[in-house]
Formats: structure tokens, sequence, C-alpha cells
């Protein structure tokens, strides 16, 4: 089971990395996109695995000890907190897509 939720992590990682900028790049208008949009993404995305990879040092070693451990739950589920501030703020926030309050605001 943690096989096939290690290949879903590594595929929806891979798909957020390819196309994160593409999305920015359609909905970001041109000016602002040297205002951190473009690099902002990458920065937090390399955080994120550089966290993942400080709390992997904590795994046990032997074959026995992750038989019994259960810090690999603390891994996957440091990132929820981040998850639900994320919801919270798209549901109540920014309830706008980006094309559309750039249409609102008068950016084509």
């Amino acid at each position: 089971m943690m096989c096939f939720g290690r290949f879903i992590f590594g595929f929806s990682c891979g798909v957020l990395i390819c196309t994160t900028p593409k999305a920015i790049d359609e909905t970001v208008p041109s000016n602002l996109v040297d205002k951190g949009f473009g690099t902002s993404t990458n920065i937090i995305i390399n955080l994120s695995f550089m966290l993942v990879a400080v709390l992997s040092l904590g795994m046990p070693d032997s074959e026995d000890a992750l038989s019994k451990d259960w810090y690999w739950m603390i891994i996957f589920g440091s990132q929820i907190p981040l998850q639900v501030t994320a919801i919270l703020l798209h549901a109540f926030v920014y309830k706008e897509e980006p094309i559309d309050f750039n249409i609102r605001i008068g950016n084509k």
C-alpha cells in the first residue's frame, strides 16, 4: 500500500512541477510575472521537497523498526495543515480565478 501511495505522490508532484509554469504563463499577466509569480512557486515546491528530505532523516534504518514505527505518517501528514490552509483560503479569501479577476480589473 505504501508503494502505491508513493507512486501517486510522485506522479502528482511531477504533474505539479510540469503544469504550474504553464498555468502561470496562461493566467498571470506578463507585467506581473516579474513580481515573484514565476519564482515563488518553484521556491515553495523546492522548500517542500527539502522539508520532506529533512523529515526523512528520522526514519528508522532497520526493516523491523520500519514495520513497527509510524514516523512515515508524520512525513505524509506534515502537508495536511498547509493543504487545509490552501483550501480555506481558496474557499473564503481568494474566491476569484486569476482570469476572471484580471478581466474584472481590466488586465488583458
